[in-house]
């Protein structure tokens, strides 16, 4: 086998091939991999492509209202 995996040098093994861009980075922001069923995948992009959003728009924009949601409920119950 070729090179050892280690996350923090982004080496990968030559006998594996990945489908993303390891450590990749766009607009300042790091890449991040989901695991998605393609016809899922191909169906969301339809979905937010509709709405004017990249799917990674649309992600972020549902990460930041569930965070949101979370601090909501934890002020709440703080408060309590």
């Amino acid at each position: 086998m070729g090179t050892r995996w280690a996350p923090e040098s982004g080496r990968v093994p030559i006998d594996r091939t990945v489908s993303y861009a390891v450590h990749m980075t766009t607009k300042g922001t790091t890449g991040r991999v989901v695991r998605v069923e393609k016809e899922t995948w191909d169906e969301y992009a339809e979905a937010c492509a509709a709405k004017g959003l990249s799917r990674a728009a649309d992600l972020r924009v549902y990460i930041n209202r569930e965070i949101a949601a979370h601090k909501r409920r934890l002020r709440e119950a703080a408060s309590d």
